[in-house]
């Protein structure tokens, strides 16, 4: 009678504990079900090409979604492009430094462009609600798209006609970071980064009177941390 006894106590015991489990898991899955999943989605942009090879962007914004179902509070966005490395690229086509390209108190300077780097390295979003695209457009850096445009310039609109290789070795164009930091209802806070890839899918150079067009490829991946 005695075992009895404490065999059901043990069996309550361990009924309690596994229900205590159950309910716990619940409660983790419900509050993860709820986090916000914050994605930045790549695109195609198109670009016109003057006579003098001066590229004009039409639309260059990544876009920002919540895929989750809780709100995403505070979200900050930080741009790391590799300047330093592009403007080495670049230089490989300018031997005799013709062009400034250069960056000085802040700005890029690219022979008749200045653009200020800071102001263009951050964009806040004070909330994106869950399954929302509209308004949460993410502006790609002028001084990235036009530091592309310039690099395809120099390597492949601008380079000797006479010459019988007609094959196209592009380096590839150095990969810039959007670093993103937000918080979640419970005042938890949240890390996530991506890779942006940037790469020409046609391009159309320019001829007689007539400009050229260039539709270019922003690829957007996420790093895991």
């Amino acid at each position: 009678m005695e075992f009895a006894t404490l065999l059901t106590a043990f069996a309550a015991l361990l009924t309690s504990f596994i229900t205590m489990f159950t309910v716990k898991e619940m409660r983790k899955q419900r509050v993860v079900s709820h986090l916000p999943i914050i994605k930045v989605i790549g695109c195609y942009v198109k670009a016109d090409i003057d006579q003098n090879n001066h590229w004009t962007w039409k639309e260059e914004s990544l876009k920002v979604r919540n895929f989750g179902k809780g709100v995403a509070l505070d979200l900050k966005v930080t741009w790391q492009i590799p300047i330093d490395d592009i403007i080495i690229l670049l230089k490989k086509y300018d031997p005799y430094n013709i062009k400034d390209i250069s960056v000085k108190n802040g700005f890029l300077i690219l022979d008749t462009s200045a653009h200020n780097i800071k102001i263009q390295s951050e964009k806040f979003f004070p909330a994106i609600t869950e399954n929302t695209e509209s308004n949460n457009q993410l502006t790609i850096p002028s001084y990235l798209t036009t530091l592309f445009g310039q690099y395809i310039n120099e390597a492949l609109i601008n380079r000797p006609k006479v010459s019988k290789d007609k094959s196209i070795n592009l380096a590839d164009f150095p990969v810039a970071n959007i670093n993103i930091s937000y918080t979640d209802i419970n005042d938890n806070e949240h890390e996530k980064s991506f890779s942006l890839s940037t790469s020409i899918s046609t391009i159309y150079e320019t001829s007689d009177n007539k400009n050229g067009n260039a539709s270019v490829v922003f690829e957007v991946q996420e790093n895991f941390l």
